[in-house]
């Protein structure tokens, strides 16, 4: 009832609702607790509409079973090197910025060996690849 009340009002308003919408519910929470400072520069930016985020969730072999995932943080100087693949559902050919979960415990951790890490996406050694369709292609 509240996300329909906050969204009816902002249309109200003349406030175009962003399509990714739902990713700013999600990642906005975490990012207020957890890293305020990255909050204060990138939460307005998205809530204006001036930067898109994604989800670094989901992998091909864990789908979204995310006491399984593979993608891995190993410390490196003064931050972490991640290593792995993912997949998104929405926006990760166009986000500047993908909260990405990483393994940074012992392989059999499950859920607790996990951290979620605020990732650049022009990062050097990321490379995205939209999903295409073909036409007449066949399942």
């Amino acid at each position: 009832m509240l996300r329909a009340t906050v969204i009816d009002e902002l249309a109200t308003a003349g406030y175009a609702v962003p399509e990714f919408h739902s990713t700013v519910e999600i990642i906005g929470p975490l990012l207020i607790r957890f890293a305020p400072a990255l909050a204060v520069v990138h939460l307005p930016a998205a809530l204006a509409g001036d930067e898109r985020w994604c989800q670094g969730f989901s992998e091909p072999d864990a789908g979204s079973d995310l006491g399984s995932l593979r993608t891995r943080a190993v410390p490196e100087g003064t931050g972490y090197r991640i290593s792995g693949q993912k997949m998104w559902s929405s926006f990760g050919q166009v986000a500047q910025h993908c909260s990405v979960l990483a393994r940074t415990g012992d392989p059999d951790s499950g859920y607790r060996g996990l951290t979620m890490f605020w990732v650049d996406m022009d990062a050097p050694g990321i490379s995205v690849r939209p999903r295409c369709v073909r036409a007449g292609a066949r399942r």
